[in-house]
């Protein structure tokens, strides 16, 4: 019995047009979730299109404002969407797909059988015998039940019951949907003042439209003289949002959107921590904001300095639903990204001083414009688009190839050297915190960039500019002061040096219980142990000279007055140390004396001592070995928890040729850096760190002495052990004299392998053909 499974086929032409229906309705760059039209999407797809012609877009601008008609005499009532053609498809095929099933099943069933004869009677009262088959009058076949058969699958006929449309009510989105696309033509048509009047009644009707927002700054700063306007639409839109907040038609930005978004940006910065006074100080205005410590700290440099400290093990806070923004503030952000994209693609052709030249040339006008009531805000933003390239790079940086590095670091360069070329930061109200904070950015940036030598002034303008603004700088200067006129000052800078590696090696020297500084820094936080770890470590009391200074920053910090950086005391402490780490790789000399000068200044920081100690040692490794083991030392005792301070003491102990110590401080790091990454309770890391202190007293020098004796018969050993030792299979290692694999021949003949016979006999013919030669 034939079966017609297979017969059900579909049009070409109905699958193109199925096709070119999905591409118009669910392509990304065409697609819209409300009510459209196939013909509004065509006419889109005509609009965006760089192929279409003028006579096209004007055609498409006649169209669109036949659907906006339309569409505003229905605005809020309920219409039908139209059903797509793979909708009506699938509902012929699944028609076709049940009448194949239905009779295949009508085959299966055991029906009576048909008799061979009928009666069939008249009206009168006559009776004829028919046969089916023969005397019964056949219909034609394209009027039986199996001539769909033979059809196409779109020539099936649906009932109306099985077309029910899906029913939509007409929105404003929908229509200014149709008013952005018109907006989009007049533009391509270059009518430019009718295309503002269409984005303009969108923002009538949505002031929250961002589509349209866009459009009009896009507008307004590609147009020679349209410039100014920028200030006519953030005036409406902050007019126009008032009103309908005050109506209840939209909520209050500053309802639920109380901490600036620069602000929770910055706080998911792994950095150095911020006090509260501090982060409510940063968020009073704009400005102050933009100038968090965040990104000061370098990638390297954070992960190595801010090891084992709190502000490494703070968890990211959870966010839930994103707080509404004003749309002045949006319209700001979206002016500095078109700025930052114009700045980039000039960057990209012309180079860093190019593009910082367009910053300049491009910023000046519209800050002129925008005026002191949406400048600073202006300003923000582009620090805001600006910092995430900056983060990215910072941070992010093994996901990004070296050209996209070196470009956005160029980039980021570019914006913070137009800022100081114009000095901006003298019009804003907030202009020392700016400065300080446009300064620490460029620092920065140029040492992420490799460009050491150039952020030495950059830096020396920022120690400089925090040292005239800060009362925690002055209280620490005159603290440092006081303890130094008390103690009697070595003659020369050699035995100030040596007098203080002296006293770090006798005698450990426990932490201060109370910092002088007003915030704390990342590199510090790991010399910040309870009492009961320093008495766990069996330490001494403080010294003199460190509890003597406390006190009188105290009583300094007392009578002075807060200035505007004192919560910028990180920023500056991070920028010193690394400016103090790059001058000592030009300068020795110069290196030693900024070495001094940061450890009077901050004595309970371990960096100055690290870099002191690297200084040493590259000067004269063998004779300055000593000294710099005494002032790693210093450094680990001050920062038990940093990392990179127990490495550089274990590679020092190895360069003494106390190779048991350092092997077992190796050990000590390991674990360190595990418990630091995994959090582990501060009371075990306190004693991972005494055991590591303790480590020079446990393991004599008697076992460094014969492991040196014998070191070189045991590097001989294991030179001999690698070239006796096969490094893969026997039978799989190449041969250099011939391809077979090595077998193990035995002396006795009756033992060797037979393959080697011809081998032997080959040998033993030319060892014949030689002899009488050589008697000859």
């Amino acid at each position: 019995m034939p079966r017609y499974d297979s017969v059900s086929r579909v049009g070409v032409a109905t699958l193109e047009a199925m096709e070119r229906e999905r591409e118009l309705l669910e392509r990304e760059e065409l697609a819209y979730p409300g009510y459209t039209t196939l013909r509004i999407q065509e006419l889109k797809h005509t609009v965006i299109s760089k192929a279409s012609t003028q006579a096209d877009l004007q055609h498409a601008a006649d169209a669109l404002r036949e659907e906006l008609s339309a569409l505003l005499e229905v605005i809020g009532q309920e219409v039908e969407k139209p059903m797509s053609t793979q909708r009506v498809l699938l509902l012929k095929w699944q028609q076709r797909q049940q009448r194949l099933q239905n009779r295949e099943n009508a085959f299966q069933v055991n029906v009576p059988s048909t008799p061979a004869y009928r009666v069939v009677p008249h009206a009168d009262g006559t009776e004829v015998i028919e046969r089916p088959g023969r005397d019964t009058p056949q219909a034609p076949a394209h009027e039986t039940d199996d001539a769909y058969l033979s059809q196409a699958v779109e020539a099936e006929e649906l009932p109306p019951e099985a077309l029910i449309p899906e029913k939509t009510i007409i929105t404003t989105a929908d229509v200014n949907h149709v008013r952005y696309l018109l907006g989009l033509t007049y533009r391509r048509l270059e009518r430019c003042d009718e295309a503002e009047r269409m984005f303009y009644d969108i923002l009538a009707d949505d002031v929250t439209n961002v589509d349209a927002v866009e459009s009009l700054l896009e507008l307004y700063t590609g147009i020679e003289g349209w410039v100014p306007r920028i200030r006519v639409l953030l005036d409406y839109l902050a007019k126009e949002y008032t009103k309908a907040v005050e109506e209840g038609r939209l909520q209050s930005a500053s309802a639920s959107n109380k901490v600036p978004v620069v602000d929770a940006y910055c706080a998911e910065e792994p950095c150095a921590a911020v006090s509260p006074d501090a982060a409510a100080a940063s968020r009073s205005t704009p400005q102050q904001s933009s100038s968090s410590p965040s990104s000061s700290v370098s990638p390297a440099d954070a992960v190595a300095t801010t090891a084992g400290t709190g502000a490494a093990r703070r968890s990211t806070p959870a966010y839930t639903t994103l707080p509404p923004v004003a749309p002045v503030e949006v319209a700001l952000s979206l002016l500095s990204d078109l700025i930052v994209e114009a700045a980039a693609q000039k960057c990209s052709s012309d180079g860093e001083g190019a593009a910082s030249r367009f910053f300049i040339e491009v910023m000046g006008p519209i800050v002129r414009v925008l005026d002191r009531d949406y400048a600073c805000r202006l300003l923000e933003a582009l620090f805001r688009a600006v910092d995430e390239q900056h983060f990215a790079v910072r941070f992010d940086s093994a996901d990004i190839a070296p050209a996209a590095r070196t470009f956005a670091l160029s980039l980021v360069i570019a914006f913070l050297k137009a800022l100081m070329a114009r000095r901006i930061h003298e019009m804003l109200p907030e202009s020392t915190r700016f400065h300080f904070f446009t300064l620490v950015k460029l620092h920065s940036a140029l040492r992420s960039a490799g460009r050491v030598h150039e952020s030495y002034k950059i830096c020396e303008q920022l120690m400089q500019l925090y040292r005239a603004n800060s009362s925690v700088y002055r209280a620490r200067v005159c603290a440092s002061s006081s303890v130094a006129l008390r103690s009697s000052a070595p003659s020369s800078l050699h035995a100030e040096s040596s007098s203080m590696l002296g006293a770090s090696a006798t005698r450990p020297v426990a932490t201060a219980t109370t910092e002088v500084e007003a915030q704390g820094c990342a590199t510090e936080a790991g010399a910040l142990l309870p009492q009961a770890a320093n008495a766990s470590r069996g330490a001494a009391a403080a010294p003199k000279d460190v509890a003597e200074e406390v006190l009188p920053a105290e009583s300094s910090r007392l009578s002075e007055p807060p200035d505007v950086l004192d919560d910028q005391d990180a920023n500056y402490r991070e920028a010193f140390f690394q400016y103090v780490s790059d001058r000592a790789h030009d300068s020795p000399a110069l290196g030693r004396r900024l070495c001094m000068e940061a450890m009077a200044e901050f004595p309970v920081c371990a960096a100055p001592w690290e870099t002191l100690a690297l200084l040493m040692h590259k000067e004269d490794p063998k004779r300055n070995l000593s000294d710099a083991i005494i002032a790693a030392r210093r450094a680990m005792e001050l920062e038990p928890f940093n990392v990179r301070v127990i490495v550089t003491l274990a590679n020092f102990y190895k360069a003494a040729h106390r190779y048991e110590l350092c092997d077992r401080m190796m050990d000590r790091y390991r674990l360190m850096s595990y418990m630091v990454e995994e959090g582990a309770s501060e009371a075990d890391m306190v004693a991972t760190a005494a055991e590591i202190a303790a480590l020079d007293e446990q393991t004599p020098e008697a076992q460094d002495l014969v492991e040196e004796t014998g070191r070189a018969m045991k590097e001989f050993l294991e030179r001999m052990e690698q070239a006796t030792t096969y490094s893969m299979p026997i039978d799989k290692e190449p041969r250099p004299l011939r391809d077979g694999p090595i077998r193990f021949i035995a002396q006795q003949p009756d033992m060797r392998p037979a393959e080697v016979e011809p081998h032997d006999r080959e040998l033993l013919r030319q060892l014949q053909m030689m002899e009488p030669r050589q008697q000859r």
